[in-house]
């Protein structure tokens, strides 16, 4: 359903932000065992304007948080089977009037069950007119809900924020056997440096696993495809990278490889674990920051 709404686009001036609605009545407190954990995740997928307005999700009618672009939140619910509804702002095309913006929203029924995790991203769905008349009333954006899988939502969240209880419990990005130091693997107050690794899905050096240190002390291991980010105080570090090679010789050589960064309060910092050519060993790789891998 479209909706249009007479609203000058200058009006609306904020992204807005990821709040989960605390009233609502789906939402379980954390300490209950007899609960789902749902992820929603909205990546900035580049659009522009009103589109990059918050979303507005609502369970059975009634909101239970807004979504801003780049971020994903989590939400601790009861067993429940509803209608999520997904509330969005759209520029029509072509627009009703100059500056005038539409709500759209998508329905979709879903069953949480306790003890279950589950992960919702938002695929976007373009609306055309069916004839030259209808030009003037329709249109625009909206997005879908869709679940996704648990490697899906790691890739996804190497891509976004996490905002609210999503900040003290976040999406693991590599499996919970391969990380060492869980305790960086999640940003409490003090540490506001984020450091990313990636790891391609080139087939170069596939069978190998590749440690990541932190001065000195290994933190995770990374598998083809995987990416992992670690939190950490402002200071001096340098990060380390290792073959662990499960006993296959040559195939996976010794390899110790370092790069030294010096990180201020905020920075952020992406290093990209890549094998270049045949028989060329790995090398960490700091991407530089705006090459769309931060």
């Amino acid at each position: 359903m479209l909706l249009v709404l007479g609203f000058a686009l200058p009006l609306l001036s904020s992204c807005g932000t990821t709040t989960v609605v605390s009233p609502h009545t789906s939402l379980a407190p954390t300490s209950d065992s007899n609960i789902a954990k749902v992820y929603f995740l909205r990546p900035d997928i580049g659009y522009t304007g009103v589109m990059r307005l918050a979303f507005t999700l609502s369970l059975d009618d009634k909101e239970l948080l807004t979504l801003a672009t780049g971020e994903y939140a989590l939400a601790y619910l009861k067993p429940v089977s509803g209608i999520l509804t997904v509330e969005s702002w759209t520029a029509p095309q072509p627009s009703v009037g100059k500056g005038t913006m539409a709500k759209v929203r998508e329905s979709r029924q879903f069953s949480f069950e306790a003890g279950k995790t589950y992960y919702l991203a938002f695929g976007p769905r373009i609306h055309l007119p069916a004839s030259p008349v209808q030009q003037q009333q329709w249109g625009g954006t909206s997005f879908a809900p869709v679940l996704i899988t648990d490697a899906e939502a790691r890739g996804t969240a190497g891509r976004t924020r996490p905002a609210g209880s999503a900040m003290q419990d976040p999406i693991p990005q590599v499996p919970a056997d391969s990380i060492h130091r869980g305790d960086l693997a999640s940003p409490p107050p003090g540490r506001t440096v984020k450091v990313s690794f990636y790891r391609g899905t080139e087939a170069l050096g596939s069978w190998c696993i590749h440690r990541i240190l932190v001065d000195g002390q290994t933190v995770f291991s990374l598998r083809k495809g995987e990416r992992q980010t670690v939190y950490l105080a402002p200071g001096r570090y340098w990060f380390g990278l290792e073959l662990e090679g499960g006993g296959l010789g040559f195939m996976c050589p010794a390899l110790f490889e370092r790069r030294e960064s010096v990180l201020m309060d905020g920075a952020e910092e992406t290093y990209h674990v890549l094998t270049e050519s045949i028989g060329a060993l790995p090398t960490l790789r700091r991407n530089p920051p705006g090459s769309g891998r931060n």
